[in-house]
């Protein structure tokens, strides 16, 4: 933002993202009555306000969507049954085995997006090797490649037991 607002404009720009009445919102934050009525709308075209009101809005939006944290303490929650619902009654054993089913097909979404990750340094550091070796080929042997296996085998399969799920 190039200029900076005034202590009246940021208090109209939070106001009008609250009540989305921009005559209202100028009278709460200390514009005339006259401006109130008549100038709102110039006031909303100035850049400045347009962007700081963009950024209130987006901030809004942001604040309303769940998080992967919050969803995935939501479905623990259920899981264990610390979430009750509307009556106060605990989860039954369907919802909570439910919500055991969803928190396993993310943490499996996330290991797969990790393996394949894995995989590609996989193949990264063997291009490198290659490539030392190429140039060791090339210089006479004056080059060495890295060990090989130096790092933990991360490819183990990181599924639950059967029985563990319940």
């Amino acid at each position: 933002m190039n200029k900076r607002l005034t202590q009246k404009e940021e208090r109209f720009c939070v106001e009008y993202v609250k009540t989305g009445n921009a005559v209202q919102s100028a009278r709460t934050a200390g514009y005339t009555e006259k401006s109130a009525l008549h100038e709102t709308h110039k006031i909303l075209e100035r850049a400045h306000i347009a962007e700081r009101i963009a950024e209130l809005t987006q901030a809004q939006r942001s604040a309303d969507i769940a998080d992967i944290n919050e969803v995935m303490t939501y479905l623990s929650g259920v899981m264990r049954g610390q979430v009750r619902d509307a009556f106060g009654l605990d989860p039954s054993l369907q919802e909570r085995t439910r919500a055991a089913q969803e928190l396993m097909r993310r943490y499996a979404a996330a290991d797969q997006r990790h393996s394949g990750a894995l995989a590609k340094l996989d193949d990264m550091l063997t291009e490198f090797r290659q490539a030392v070796q190429d140039a060791d080929t090339a210089t006479g042997g004056t080059l060495q490649a890295p060990a090989q296996d130096t790092a933990p085998d991360t490819a183990q399969d990181t599924a639950p037991a059967k029985g563990d799920l319940m």
